[in-house]
């Protein structure tokens, strides 16, 4: 479309002009002359609008724009996506020549309507505005029909972050795959997180707090996008950019690739995001259809199993104060707890998130333990703590073994002094001895306290930006602490050989990890830069909080270390849980198998165990 010049817009306005006129206009003052309305009336290019920062130079002010529509939104907030044709663009990289209009008649208008439209610029978004768009419109027209804007092709993500706002509300085609990186938001509001590198990992795992951490972080942040199904409502009932509907058959797993990904690009709620326009073609990530094989002749798992609690033990006491909600949550649950370690077979697990409740027929681990015999046969036993409880914590640590493998050494070991008195879990020490042979080692269950939960009070801990999050310097402690106790030979064992396992709430290079090796422990199986450990994957960051340690007399004895990959990758919504907001599609997920079973992925360590 032709622009006015600034000589014919005095015209129109019937005000005075210089004699002649400028090569070009000032935008603030085409700006403030804009209250002419009607097709073809004067009106403000798109860029001068979106200019070349994050909020609009001309915030405030009242402008008019003629553009052609891209996209209409007609779910939840309600408006349109207009673009400039070719001929209209300023030729500037780093200016955006798409604006979106919320709008309540929105429905009423199609892709390719050329729009005109005046009002006050605005800044949309909390807590503070991040989609420029108009607010306060007195002009909301239809003017004919034009060409749809060409796409802008994208091959790589820009420099920094803040770039992907010279793209903003305009056609993009991404023409790199991206892969999904988290999954929990599909259902609830049809979301899927990518990045164009490929997985992310947490910047902790692959480099200690410091300057490397900070550029992955900020190398993370820049390659990723939300996609989008435009709708911003919760509960979608379909999902319909999706390829596939989301099935036990196509898992969208963290992982899966998507190919040509086509939309206009949005900024709100934090994140920017491609509303999706065509059904990108989907590369699945596979399921491991069973357990790592991990060498050894003794097979030790560590498993986080996400709050089992069982109510009273009798069928009531629901909800329960962490887990289930009901008895049939606590029992999909627990089936899918006994497929996850009948599938493993291990010899000893180290089990985290257990209902520290009096022990006995009726509490959690006795009743997982009766279910995991009579649906194995395998004849696992519990091994007995110290007392009643085992600390102050809902939680706790516990050890189940297979008594035709292991035999217990002595009684087991509990540290219920400070840091263990609160936050951090007690850990436990147990020697277990090998029924052939006679081998020995102490294995020893932990669970340090998570990063969540910040007290804005406690100076020591909290976030200090570096990537560890909060409660770092509590979780050091209890590092410290433990490896004080362990010299002091807690079980009486006599034998050097110790495993530290469990959920330290640390990814690989953060302090208490760093802290351990220094004491003479070896991280066992954490990978490299290129290829780094998780069990855990949190805000579509992959990481490790599940750890091995081995003392220095077993190191030579260490056969093997994997992560079985049955749950940081799932989408949540597989699991036991009847969520009121995705019930419906939820209940149909639920399988009476491994996956998502947790939110962690069990860790397995074989061990050729020198007498």
């Amino acid at each position: 479309m032709l622009r006015p010049t600034l000589a014919s817009i005095c015209l129109v306005l019937i005000a005075a002009c210089e004699p002649t006129p400028k090569p070009a206009a000032d935008p603030a003052l085409v700006a403030v002359a804009l209250p002419v309305s009607g097709c073809g009336a004067p009106s403000i290019p798109i860029s001068e609008v979106q200019g070349r920062g994050e909020s609009s130079p001309l915030l405030g002010k009242a402008v008019s724009v003629e553009a052609v529509v891209t996209t209409v939104l007609v779910n939840g907030v309600g408006g349109v996506f207009l673009q400039e044709g070719r001929d209209d663009r300023d030729g500037d990289p780093m200016t955006s020549e798409g604006l979106f209009i919320p709008h309540d008649s929105s429905q009423t208008t199609k892709p390719g309507d050329l729009l005109r439209v005046s009002g006050l610029v605005a800044e949309l978004g909390e807590p503070k505005g991040t989609l420029t768009s108009l607010s306060e419109l007195t002009e909301f027209r239809v003017c004919g029909k034009a060409p749809l804007p060409s796409e802008t092709s994208v091959e790589q993500a820009p420099l920094v972050a803040a770039d992907w706002e010279q793209y903003e509300a305009m056609r993009l085609a991404i023409d790199t795959p991206v892969t999904v990186i988290a999954n929990y938001n599909l259902l609830k509001s049809g979301e899927l997180l990518v990045s164009l590198s490929g997985r992310q990992y947490a910047p902790t795992q692959v480099y200690p707090p410091g300057e490397d951490a900070r550029k992955r972080s900020d190398d993370n942040q820049r390659n990723r996008l939300v996609l989008d199904d435009g709708s911003f409502s919760a509960d979608p009932k379909r999902v319909g950019w999706l390829p596939q509907a989301l099935t036990n058959e196509a898992p969208y797993r963290i992982g899966t690739r998507l190919g040509e990904v086509h939309g206009v690009l949005d900024h709100r709620n934090g994140a920017y995001r491609l509303h999706v326009a065509i059904a990108p073609v989907a590369e699945q990530a596979p399921r491991a259809k069973a357990p790592p094989s991990v060498p050894g002749r003794l097979q030790v798992a560590s498993f986080n199993m996400l709050n089992w609690f069982n109510g009273d033990g009798k069928g009531g006491g629901f909800p329960t104060e962490r887990g289930a909600t009901s008895l049939a949550e606590a029992r999909r649950q627990r089936t899918k707890l006994v497929a996850s370690i009948q599938a493993l077979k291990p010899d000893i697990a180290a089990l985290m998130e257990v209902e520290n409740d009096l022990p006995g027929e009726l509490s959690a681990l006795d009743e997982l333990l009766r279910e995991l015999n009579t649906s194995s046969g395998l004849g696992y036993l519990s091994a007995p703590i110290p007392g009643e409880k085992l600390g102050g914590d809902a939680i706790r640590v516990a050890f189940i073994y297979r008594a035709s493998r292991v035999k217990l050494r002595g009684k087991a070991a509990a540290l219920e002094l400070p840091p263990f008195d609160n936050f951090n879990r007690v850990p436990l020490a147990q020697t277990f001895e090998e029924v052939k042979g006679g081998a020995a080692l102490t294995v020893v269950a932990n669970h340090f306290k998570s990063k969540g939960g910040c007290d804005p009070s406690n100076s020591a801990n909290i976030d200090r930006g570096d990537g560890q999050g909060c409660w770092n310097a509590m979780r050091v402690e209890a590092a410290r602490a433990l490896a004080d106790w362990l010299k002091s030979d807690p079980t009486g064992s006599g034998d050097p050989d110790i495993l530290i396992i469990g959920d330290l709430n640390a990814y690989g290079q953060e302090d208490p990890l760093r802290y351990l090796g220094e004491q003479g422990y070896l991280h066992l199986g954490e990978g490299d830069p290129e290829s780094p450990h998780y069990s855990f994957v949190y805000d579509g960051l992959s990481g490790s909080l599940d750890h091995a340690l081995a003392s220095d007399s077993l190191k030579s004895q260490v056969a093997g270390v994997d992560t079985w990959h049955i749950n940081a990758d799932e989408f949540p919504g597989f699991d036991y849980n009847n969520d009121p907001e995705i019930s419906t599609v939820q209940l149909r997920l639920y399988r009476k198998h491994a996956y998502r079973s947790s939110d962690h992925d069990p860790l397995l360590i074989g061990l050729d165990l020198t007498k």
